[in-house]
C-alpha cells in the first residue's frame, strides 16, 4: 500500500509540473540570488526531478529487498520534501508554489505515518 501511494504521489507530482527541467544557466541561481520567475521554476523543477529519481531508486531497492539502501533513500525523500516545502514557502509568489508545497507537506506527513505504522520512525531510520 505504501509503495502504491508513493507511486501515485510521484505520478501526480510530476503531472502537475507544467514546464520541463531546464538547466540552470545563471550563476546567480547557484548563490541564491534569484532574479526571475523562470529561474525559480527551474529550481523547483530540479527538486521535483530529484524526488522522482529518488522515488524510482527507492522502489528498485525495495524490489531487490535492499532495505538498508531503501531506508537511506527514504531519508533522502524526506529531505527533498522538506526542501520543496521550504522553497515554496520562501517563493510563494510562484504560480505552482501553493499546490506543490501543500502536496509535499501532505506526502511528508503520510510517509512519516506509514513509517511509524511499520514500527519505525524518521529518527530511527534517518540517523
Amino acid at each position: 500500500m505504501f509503495k502504491f501511494l508513493s507511486t501515485i504521489f510521484v505520478m501526480v507530482f510530476i503531472s502537475l509540473t507544467t514546464t520541463n527541467l531546464i538547466a540552470k544557466t545563471s550563476e546567480s541561481a547557484k548563490y541564491g540570488l534569484i532574479e526571475t520567475a523562470q529561474e525559480l521554476d527551474t529550481i523547483l523543477d530540479d527538486l521535483l526531478n530529484q524526488l522522482k529519481n529518488t522515488h524510482e531508486q527507492f522502489n528498485l531497492a525495495l524490489e531487490k529487498e535492499d532495505y538498508q539502501k531503501a531506508a537511506k533513500l527514504q531519508c533522502k525523500k524526506f529531505d527533498i520534501y522538506k526542501k520543496i516545502i521550504d522553497f515554496t514557502h520562501e517563493n510563494n509568489t510562484l504560480d505552482r508554489s501553493e499546490k506543490y508545497g501543500a502536496a509535499a507537506e501532505v506526502l511528508l506527513k503520510r510517509e512519516t505515518i506509514n513509517l511509524e505504522n511499520s514500527k519505525m520512525t524518521k529518527y530511527l531510520t534517518c540517523k
